[in-house]
């Protein structure tokens, strides 16, 4: 029977190569190599680094890495989304709801959706109707919620320091940041065996407690919302731009109605304060990249499919950054944070931003503006999956210049909210301190993750709690403001 030819050439079967140049056989690829397709011509490839064992015709891989049939090495972004395991014997190479290279895309012919928190994650929308609209009235009624806070806070000024809008601000700057080092958290390895039971449950809640005080779901971890479903529910293609539409869209209907009532100014500082760092999240996930292979180019996943996309998101991040900051800035006016007993209608907004800061640092609300901002960005364009040193290298930066800007400045008036912001900046930093030692250390084998298991429900707890104290510290201080001022208001009428 004549020999199995390809072009003249001899075909090898699996597990099989040429051994030389000048060979008329096919010999049994030698220890450490492979060859995993069925008529091959060629030789044996090297095993992958990462294999936890390799034989002539199969080799099995450590989660979160693929091997092709030439041997090439793939390293999945998002290593939750490869299941590892023998190739090519596996059915299937990518955890359920991904697919594509890398597993980085999500199956959408099974229901699934880009992740709010990541790109690089997947989650299954809904097919219950009433579930479907409870997703779609909590994505709108956390950020109606949160603004309207933000607005009594505003419209509550008399010109004097306000400790709510004071304690609203300080927790929303630290459950964006802390949601973002709870995603990184919880992709270590010991809190992947910490999901199921009552851990898992504490997981969802904290992520919760965090989105909610946040006002954000670019940065907060493991609640399962996609604004991609959110958009199918409603009778729409999901895309990541029509997302980042559709959330301005709501954030200037929001911002548009308290202007109408209120004037434009004070809508304007409750809109900006409140929804411009999450706009600038949704700006950082067109720059999501990473390499599938040490020697493969960079892959922009979300920048738009045409020649000078990624440039033209540049320049709209850039464009409406400019504008939303200059209109930022001319919000101060000439005003000064004069604590006097009567402020007028229109310098409501003046007052708020001004007056719990002392008059050398009056205009001093605008760093945290562009820290919140700077912390979404981050999260959104270095996601924890793909960039873990990366994204905690630059924002253990962004904290460390405010806790020492701020404990030298010490800008605020009172003491006691001076102490408060470098304490919660502290707990940050002692955070993203503690998910770097968690990402790099790794028991030896047999060892439970006892230490990281205890660390990482210490740190959650800690976190969820000052969440917890410091909304509830924003409620009472707002109800006891507005009981004073209704007692102002009797007097004047008596």
């Amino acid at each position: 029977m004549a020999p199995d030819l390809i072009e003249g050439e001899l075909v090898c079967k699996q597990g099989m190569g040429k051994p030389s140049l000048n060979a008329t056989g096919c010999e049994v690829c030698p220890p450490g190599q492979m060859q995993l397709e069925e008529r091959f011509t060629g030789y044996c490839h090297q095993c992958p680094k990462q294999a936890e064992s390799c034989l002539a015709d199969e080799v099995k891989m450590k989660p979160g890495f693929l091997a092709e049939k030439d041997g090439r090495l793939v390293v999945c972004p998002n290593s939750l989304a490869c299941q590892g395991g023998i190739f090519p014997s596996n059915s299937s190479r990518c955890a359920i709801g991904y697919r594509g290279a890398g597993c980085a895309q999500c199956d959408c012919a099974e229901g699934f959706r880009l992740a709010d928190s990541s790109v690089l994650s997947c989650v299954q929308c809904s097919k219950d109707l009433q579930d479907a609209a409870m997703q779609v009235g909590f994505w709108v009624g956390k950020s109606a919620l949160l603004f309207a806070l933000a607005a009594k806070s505003v419209l509550g000024n008399t010109g004097s320091s306000k400790p709510s809008g004071v304690y609203l601000n300080q927790l929303m700057s630290f459950a964006t940041l802390e949601g973002t080092i709870m995603s990184a958290m919880l992709q270590t390895p010991a809190a992947q065996e910490l999901q199921e039971g009552f851990a898992g449950v504490f997981f969802q809640a904290s992520a919760l407690v965090m989105e909610v005080t946040s006002g954000q779901t670019s940065s907060a971890a493991g609640t399962g919302q996609s604004l991609q479903c959110v958009l199918g529910y409603v009778g729409l293609e999901s895309a990541l731009w029509k997302g980042h539409l559709g959330f301005t869209v709501l954030a200037v209907l929001l911002t548009a109605v308290l202007s109408i009532f209120k004037g434009y100014q004070v809508g304007l500082v409750v809109g900006i304060n409140c929804f411009w760092p999450e706009f600038m999240g949704h700006f950082g996930k067109y720059f999501v990249c990473y390499r599938l292979s040490p020697d493969s180019g960079l892959e922009w996943p979300q920048a738009p499919d045409f020649f000078g996309g990624l440039a033209l998101v540049a320049a709209c991040l850039l464009l409406c950054s400019a504008a939303v900051l200059h209109a930022w800035w001319t919000l101060y006016g000439t005003g000064t944070n004069d604590s006097g007993p009567k402020v007028a209608q229109e310098q409501l907004h003046v007052a708020f931003l001004t007056a719990p800061y002392q008059e050398a640092y009056a205009k001093f609300e605008t760093e945290r503006l562009l820290r919140k901002g700077c912390f979404t960005f981050l999260a959104a364009a270095l996601p924890i999956t793909a960039s873990p040193a990366l994204q905690l290298i630059f924002l253990a930066m962004a904290v460390l210049a405010s806790l020492v800007t701020y404990a030298l400045l010490l800008p605020y008036r009172k003491c006691r909210w001076n102490m408060v912001e470098v304490a919660l900046l502290t707990a940050s930093m002692l955070s993203i301190l503690e998910v770097m030692a968690l990402l790099t250390s790794t028991p030896r084998q047999g060892e439970r993750y006892l230490t990281h298991e205890v660390t990482i429900i210490g740190t959650l707890m800690l976190s969820t709690a000052i969440c917890i104290a410091l909304t509830l510290l924003t409620i009472q201080n707002l109800l006891l403001e507005h009981s004073a001022s209704t007692k102002i208001m009797e007097m004047k009428t008596n």
